[in-house]
């Protein structure tokens, strides 16, 4: 039971956050990062199927590659570590713009 609460609280806080850092990163007030009227306002006009949906594709396509590089020794791990930041570039321009497509 304490897991499976823990999973959802988990969960709720992860599609919360990653509207909140974006509101942080565009307005540079971290209260915004903290305004969870305007975070849920915004995943509202999204859609929460769509961004939830949005999420678990980048998800699965970002673990496919990493699953692929680590299943190479030595080498593979290698060049996870090499282009590991563009993979977080790649996903952190996704999800801008999915925030930026409730403009």
């Amino acid at each position: 039971v304490g897991f499976l609460l823990f999973f959802i609280v988990a969960f709720i806080t992860g599609l919360l956050a990653t509207i909140g850092v974006i509101r942080f990163a565009r307005t540079g007030s971290m209260g915004e990062a903290f305004n969870f009227g305007a975070i849920l306002e915004t995943i509202g006009k999204i859609g929460w199927i769509n961004y939830i949906i949005a999420l678990i594709i980048i998800g699965i396509i970002i673990g496919i590659i990493e699953f692929v590089l680590m299943a190479i020794p030595y080498v593979g791990t290698l060049i996870l570590f090499l282009i590991i930041p563009l993979l977080v570039i790649w996903h952190s321009r996704y999800v801008c713009l999915i925030y930026d497509s409730t403009a």
